[in-house]
């Protein structure tokens, strides 16, 4: 495995370790929030739940929330990681690995058999091109 390859699983089942930690320590949210956290925390407990959208959810409400908020934060860490070396597209493909059949199912589709295609084959350019970072050496 290439090291942006370590680095986007490593983000990933890291996200999952936070939102449940958030989940399960949080029941009670006990001090005032911005509009913002506190709307990503009311998704986070309506997916957990089962609220919204109850058909996508089941046992993967964590993939089903991370569909909605950490595709594109992962795929721009994963670029900054590599240097900015390529535009954004090449490294979508790190936010979507292992989310990709919940975003064909979301309402409206998020992505699509085209746009997966081409996200794998444009993330064999940054995985291919030989470039070293710290951590490979």
């Amino acid at each position: 495995m290439s090291s942006l390859e370590i680095a986007a699983i490593l983000l990933h089942e890291g996200i999952h370790a936070e939102l449940r930690r958030i989940y399960q320590g949080n029941n009670v949210v006990a001090e005032p929030l911005a509009a913002a956290q506190y709307n990503y925390l009311a998704s986070l407990w309506d997916y957990y739940r089962g609220v919204s959208p109850a058909s996508l959810v089941s046992n993967n409400a964590s993939h089903t929330f991370m569909v909605y908020n950490h595709v594109l934060p992962i795929a721009n860490a994963i670029r900054e990681f590599d240097n900015n070396t390529y535009n954004l597209d090449h490294y979508m493909w790190f936010g979507w690995e292992g989310l990709s059949s919940i975003g064909k199912i979301t309402n409206p589709q998020l992505l699509d058999s085209s746009q997966e295609t081409n996200y794998l084959n444009l993330q064999q350019i940054p995985i291919n091109d030989n470039v070293k970072h710290d951590c490979d050496e």
